[in-house]
This record gives structure tokens, C-alpha cells and sequence, in this order.
């Protein structure tokens, strides 16, 4: 497995140097805009072709020579195989001719509920202890949900050398190892193919980066990564709910939450790019390209390996614990989420303010009161004496509002 590998390794690396000379000669080029793309010069952005092309190569030779393998490859494997290939054609034909996002939302729907109605991956899901998810359509729709946001999480974070390739190396390697700790040989296989394919590329997509991998290449490495993690939450039985899977998608997943909070702040459509990502305020804050990606890789390795003991120890709390710290941390220093989440506070005060809680309680107050003086006493109304009207008085036996009664020494009514 290990020469497969490094050959899987070479493999992508020749297929990438095709695709740059193909993107450059056909002039399929992500040009620099002086706003979200900074890069110096046209960069080609056909790495996705190279990766995936590479990783089917190397899958087909696996599987023609390794009858153990074959043979072990279930209905599964060949579901989210083919799924994802939907995605990275998808992927293929945005870089090349763009797709609107609407259309692409779309795909990667019906390709998650194809492969989550064939698979059924998570039986029941663990939210925490004594609280879980049975009901199938409940499910099934939160595995739907996850596919497609993981699928466009790392296509978001897709915006800085080097950043995506990391990612993915590092998802990949980790279900690697948590796929032979379980003894799946199969998933584990298919993962370490994925991280030799993209780590031929990566070669090339190092800052400074000559070739882009495109949304190919981010798409389904997304989706891929998302539809792997509720495997290994399955291989799991379930026991770790979403920690293990929240730990390895972490950071995109904090990074597309606080966008689609900021641009509802601006009123914008969730779609709508902007350069104040995750990577972008690291970059802005002074930091080289090369810092943004180490600091990026430290906060996503110590969530990943907490996500490999809380495996080893059967227990989700060590995995809980490293994505709060992470989250905890940017926040805290100022360096990214604090704002998001401040806006977020404010408006929760603003609704809570504008419900007036102190004018809710006066006016229930209000009404028990009333509530109370519309009550008579049986006894009261039959002791009371009968009052015979007199000058002043309305027909109703009552005192008219001009000329108040009020009773003498002697107990006899007379007007006032």
C-alpha cells in the first residue's frame, strides 16, 4: 500500500503540471481583482481534474490487483464514489463555464440525498447524553444538511495557497487513522489514496501557488470529508454523536457560519463572496501566507488528533473540548468571529428589548385586578341594604358622576 501511495503521490503530481500547461494554453485563468483574489498574475484553476483524475487511476489499479480489496468494497463505497463524482463534474464544468449558485445548490442536494438514501449512514444520532435523533426522516435530513454544508464550507475556505490541499490532507490522514482503528481497511485504503492525490498537487499549489484547484478540486474534497466523517461516527456506533465529525470540520464550519451572519448583517444573500474570511483576517492582521497556513494548520491538527483520542478512548468530551478551545480562542484574540458574534448579541438584545417585559407584567397586572373587582361576593350582595334613589341619582339606582353621595352620622343617605 505504501508504494501505491507514493505512486498515487507522483501520479497527481504529472497530471497537475498537465492541467497547468492545459488551464495556461486554453486560457482558463482565475485573473486577479486588487479585492478577494490578490495573487499577482493569472493563475490556472484546473487542479481538481488532476487530483480526482489521479485518485481514480490509483483506486482502479487497487482494485484490479488487490482482490481483497475488491472484495471488500461494499454498496456504500460505490455509492459515495459515485455521488461524488457527480459533485466534481459538477465542479469541472463551474471552472470551466460558471454555474449560477442556485444550480449548484441544487446538485449537491440531489447527489446528498442519493447517496444518504442508498447508504443511511447514521442510524441514530447522538446530540449529547440522554438526547438523540431516531426518527429516520430526521436523520436523514441532518445528514443531507451536513453533506452540503461541508461540501461548501471548504469551497469557502478555498481562498488563500495551500489552504484547501491542507485541509484535505489533514481530514484524510486523520479518518485514515481512524479507519484503521477500527478495522476498516477499505475506508482507511480509500483515504490515504486521497491524501496522495492531493498531496501531488499540493506541490504545486504551495505559496506561491501556480495552479489553483478550482472548485473541483475544494467541492469535492468537501464533500468527500463530510460524507466520511458520518462514517466514522457510524463506525462508531453512534457513541460519540457529533463530536468527532464536528472536530474535523470545525474550522469551515465556524468560518460559513459567521458569513452567513455577517452578510445577513449587510443584508446580503448567503452567496454573496467577501474577503473577510478566516484566512483573510489572519492575512490582514500582518501575517505571511506561510503564518496564516501554520497557524491554520496548528488549531485544525489539535482538533484533529482530539478527534483521534476521543476514538482511542471512546469518549467525545477530549473532541468537544479542542473545537471550543479553538473557537474560544479566535474569538478571544480579536481574531476572527468577534465581530460576527458580537452583532449577533446585539441584535438578541434588541428583540428582547423590544418585547417591553416591564409593560407585559403592568398590563397582566392590570387585568387581574380587574378581573378581581368584576368579582362579587354572594354573601356582601345579600346583606348589603337595597339604596332607594333620590335627587341626583340615575335611573340605574346609582350616583350620577356630578353629585357624589356619601352617608351622615346617622346612617341616612343624602346628596352631597
Amino acid at each position: 500500500m505504501i508504494g501505491l501511495f507514493l505512486a498515487t503521490i507522483g501520479l497527481s503530481a504529472v497530471l497537475t503540471l498537465a492541467a497547468r500547461i492545459a488551464g495556461n494554453r486554453a486560457g482558463l485563468l482565475d485573473s486577479p481583482d486588487e479585492g478577494r483574489k490578490q495573487h499577482a498574475v493569472p493563475v490556472p484553476a484546473l487542479g481538481g481534474i488532476a487530483i480526482f483524475a489521479a485518485f481514480g487511476i490509483a483506486f482502479a489499479f487497487k482494485y484490479a490487483f488487490d482482490f481483497e480489496f475488491a472484495g471488500s468494497l461494499s454498496d456504500s463505497t460505490a455509492a459515495l464514489l459515485a455521488t461524488a463524482a457527480g459533485v466534481w463534474i459538477l465542479g469541472i464544468i463551474d471552472d470551466i463555464w460558471p454555474v449560477r449558485a442556485k444550480t449548484k445548490l441544487l446538485v449537491q442536494i440531489i447527489a446528498a440525498v442519493a447517496y444518504v438514501v442508498t447508504v443511511q449512514p447514521i442510524d441514530v444520532l447522538h446530540i449529547a447524553d440522554g438526547f438523540e435523533l431516531s426518527s429516520e426522516i430526521l436523520v436523514g435530513t441532518f445528514c443531507v444538511f451536513w453533506l452540503v454544508a461541508c461540501c461548501n464550507a471548504v469551497n469557502l475556505l478555498d481562498g488563500m495557497d495551500g489552504m484547501a490541499s491542507l485541509q484535505g490532507m489533514i481530514g484524510f490522514g486523520t479518518l485514515t487513522i481512524i479507519a484503521t482503528l477500527h478495522g476498516d481497511t477499505t475506508t482507511a485504503a480509500v483515504c490515504l489514496l486521497l491524501v496522495g492525490s492531493i498531496l501531488g498537487f499540493a506541490i504545486f499549489n504551495a505559496p506561491p501557488a501556480s495552479i489553483f484547484m478550482g472548485d473541483a478540486g475544494s467541492m469535492t474534497i468537501g464533500y468527500l470529508l463530510g460524507a466520511l466523517t458520518l462514517s466514522a461516527c457510524h463506525m462508531a456506533n453512534g457513541r460519540y454523536g457529533l463530536a468527532i465529525p464536528l472536530a474535523l470540520m470545525v474550522i469551515p464550519a465556524f468560518d460559513t457560519t459567521m458569513a452567513i451572519i455577517r452578510r445577513a448583517q449587510r443584508g446580503e444573500g448567503i452567496m454573496a463572496p467577501d474577503r473577510e474570511h478566516f484566512h483573510h483576517c489572519l492575512f490582514d492582521a500582518g501575517r505571511s501566507v506561510w503564518k496564516v497556513l501554520g497557524v491554520f494548520a496548528v488549531m485544525y491538527g489539535l482538533c484533529a488528533a482530539a478527534a483521534v483520542a476521543g476514538v482511542w478512548t471512546s469518549s467525545g468530551f477530549i473532541a468537544s473540548l479542542a473545537c471550543g478551545a479553538v473557537l474560544a480562542t479566535c474569538v478571544a484574540t480579536r481574531t476572527f468571529g468577534h465581530n460576527e458574534l458580537k452583532f449577533l448579541a446585539e441584535r438578541l438584545t434588541q428583540k428582547v428589548a423590544s418585547l417591553d417585559v416591564t409593560g407585559i407584567f403592568a398590563n397582566r397586572s392590570r387585568r387581574s385586578v380587574a378581573d378581581a373587582s368584576e368579582t362579587v361576593d354572594p354573601i356582601m350582595e345579600i346583606d348589603e341594604p337595597a339604596v332607594i334613589p333620590i335627587s341626583g341619582a340615575t335611573a340605574d339606582g346609582h350616583a350620577d358622576s356630578a353629585e357624589q353621595s356619601e352617608e351622615d352620622e346617622g346612617g341616612i343617605r343624602r346628596a352631597a
